[in-house]
């Protein structure tokens, strides 16, 4: 089977580092700033440390970028800085509510509360555009960072971005004087403004402990440092030390200077928070789920017909802009399942060529997320959904695509299929054909899989999982992984046929026998429809028999036996999963370090071995009188290829019975 294809972005190329600045460029650019925007010797120094070139920051001085804020106008130099030379807020504001405050923990009780958090930083009390901000110790500013790293690393983690692309947009940053309440030396850094958690990112990658920027500025060091990566880059850089070069250095506004408008009280700090909740508090309303996935997939699109390897006139149709007639005309499909399933094919196309132009096309609109098949399934569920129109079914577009989302199995994106016009009959009659030859994954159940999904979706007959509120599913299953399961029998082969066919004939959704023919209703007025739960407890996942409804004679209370067996065992495993889950305050699981009475294991594994033991001689006695379909009879070969015949105990009912 194919492996899942799940990469990183395409990275941006390493470029050399510029040489770090001698002292005499330093100590006029800081002369610089000192006189244009009355900032104190210290603040200024400190800027002029940190920028790459010197030189360009005392001619961006010539004509600062105004920034306009309620109150009055800041004013900003775009630079590159050293990323370490610049600090990472330390209190944050994303941490919020997570933060521990004395009214609530008292200070010292707890590693979340050892220190009181740190205060929002102070005007500089000479009116300069710069801040002072108030900490016990050295010690008090690295617990407040690590808190604040711990947390964002968690909830805002652009790691995977700037490895592979370093930081892209500039981060703001004012010069901080950090004020120590033991004595030690007042000390001033540039701080970012607006917590960063790009920079955050950037330390981490280059190993470095934020803290420890205010107090350690050396220039030979960095000069070691920068000398060493581009001697890499030019022989030829590992991992590591290409996501370094990307990181040294990060775009940056230096916020230099603040003009109040006349009459007015705000001061340069109340001017940055206003600046910063410009961003963060009231940031323009983020694009929904289905426009973002939406727009990537305009770009893989354009840049797969500029690449040639889509026609104009086909990519028209996959973009939605041909009407049923002008697609017939055309030589395309008008039916919405086709054009679904030619979508999903197309954007997880395994071919070298086409995958590298789809991975260029994704990179160049999101540089967060992973290019995973689940990541081209939404991107395609996007395009699949312009062929809905808001009144199908009386249903909301946005249900509609969140169910679209999860309509596709991930083997569609990592086995091979071709989607081919074919009518539905043929590509029927092909996955069927298949099934007899006991091939697993072939490529027309796989096709028939992609068409179908559209129908039963966007017909409504098949939801996403609904959560645990008011929910009358038998099962949590995503729609992809329901009708995955439907394609590897013969029973779910014709009921996706016939999906495919009575939405082509513009009726509801009829559920099918084994043999294929509709089931007509009790009543005899009309036939029985597909619902959700009908195809879940029809075609249910491996383990999980459904019981009869009123279980009377020996073979339904049998039956209903199975399914609760099914149960336990599906039990069994979600309690694993929930114990292995519980962590202890060193982020390890609990079961590592405690492990398990061995009362209690030894009691387990009796149970456990008697079933091994059963198991076996169930499944035997069922294909001895039943047979086995090919399917089984190949998972079963490798499965005794793999691992050889197992020792079958004729007595473990015997034993289990005693045990009970």
């Amino acid at each position: 089977m194919a492996k899942t294809i799940d990469e990183t972005l395409l990275p941006r190329p390493p470029q050399l580092l510029d040489v770090p600045a001698l002292a005499p460029a330093t100590r006029r650019a800081a002369e610089r700033l000192r006189e244009q925007f009355n900032l104190s010797p210290e603040a200024s120094e400190a800027f002029a440390a940190a920028v790459v070139d010197p030189a360009e920051i005392r001619k961006a001085a010539e004509n600062p970028e105004p920034l306009y804020v309620p109150g009055g106008t800041l004013y900003g130099l775009r630079t590159r800085v050293w990323t370490r030379r610049v600090m990472p807020d330390p209190r944050n504001p994303r941490v919020g509510p997570a933060r521990r405050h004395p009214v609530a923990v008292a200070p010292g009780s707890t590693e979340d509360a050892h220190f009181r958090p740190i205060p929002e930083p102070d005007p500089d009390p000479d009116g300069r555009p710069e801040l002072r901000l108030a900490i016990e110790s050295r010690e008090h500013l690295a617990w407040s960072s690590v808190i604040a790293k711990k947390f964002i690393l968690k909830d805002n983690d652009w790691r995977l971005s700037i490895r592979n692309q370093g930081v892209m947009t500039e981060v703001w940053l004012s010069a901080v004087t950090l004020a120590h309440g033991d004595g030690t030396a007042p000390v001033t850094v540039p701080v970012t403004s607006e917590g960063s958690s790009r920079l955050v990112a950037c330390h981490d990658i280059l190993d470095l402990r934020s803290a420890d920027v205010p107090y350690a500025r050396d220039d030979r060091a960095l000069r070691s440092i920068v000398r060493s990566l581009n001697e890499a880059l030019t022989n030829g850089p590992i991992v590591e030390q290409a996501e370094a070069l990307r990181c040294e250095t990060i775009p940056a506004l230096l916020l230099v200077g603040f003009e109040p408008h006349p009459n007015s009280t705000t001061t340069f700090a109340t001017a940055v928070r206003s600046l910063v909740a410009l961003r963060h508090v009231e940031p323009p309303k983020p694009w929904n789920d289905a426009a973002k996935m939406g727009s990537i997939a305009d770009a893989v699109l354009e840049a797969l017909t500029d690449q040639g390897l889509l026609r104009a006139e086909e990519e028209l149709w996959l973009l939605g802009g041909l009407s049923p007639k002008e697609a017939e005309a055309r030589g395309f499909s008008a039916d919405p399942a086709v054009r679904s399933a030619r979508i999903v094919r197309l954007l997880t196309d395994t071919d070298p060529v086409v995958h590298q132009t789809i991975r260029v096309a994704i990179t160049g609109q999101t540089t967060k997320q992973r290019i995973t098949n689940k990541l081209k399934l939404e991107v395609a569920a996007a395009l699949i959904l312009r062929a809905v129109s808001a009144e199908d079914e009386g249903q909301k577009v946005s249900d509609i695509y969140r169910a679209l989302q999860t309509g596709f199995a991930d083997v569609l994106a990592s086995e091979p299929w071709r989607a081919t016009y074919r009518p539905t009959e043929e590509v029927v009659e092909s996955a069927l054909s298949e099934l007899e030859r006991g091939v697993e994954n072939g490529p027309a159940s796989l096709e028939l899989a992609a068409r179908a999904a559209y129908p039963l979706v966007v017909r409504r007959q098949l939801f996403p999982d609904r959560g645990t509120k008011d929910n009358d599913q038998v099962d949590r299953r995503q729609p992809g992984t329901v009708i995955d399961r439907m394609r590897t029998n013969d029973w779910g082969v014709r009921q996706l046929g016939q999906a495919l066919t009575d939405h082509a004939d513009g009726g509801r959704i009829r559920a099918v026998s084994p043999a294929g023919e509709p089931i007509p209703l009790d009543n005899g007025d009309g036939d029985q429809l597909v619902t959700d739960n009908w195809l879940r407890q029809t075609f249910p996942p491996p383990g999980r028999p459904v019981a009869p409804a009123a279980p009377d004679t020996a073979h339904e209370r049998y039956l209903d036996g199975l399914a609760k067996v099914g149960e336990a065992m599906d039990g069994v495993d979600r309690a694993v999963r929930r114990l292995v889950a519980v962590e202890g305050i060193d982020g390890r699981p609990l079961i590592e370090r405690e492990g398990v009475d061995p009362t209690d294991a030894d009691a387990w594994m009796d149970d456990v071995m008697k079933l091994m033991q059963l198991i076996p001689v169930w499944r035997n006695t069922h294909v001895s009188r039943h047979g086995m379909s090919p399917l089984a009879a190949s998972a079963w070969r490798d499965c005794e290829a793999d691992e050889g015949e197992d020792e079958i105990d004729e007595d473990a009912a015997d034993s289990w019975e005693d045990g009970v």
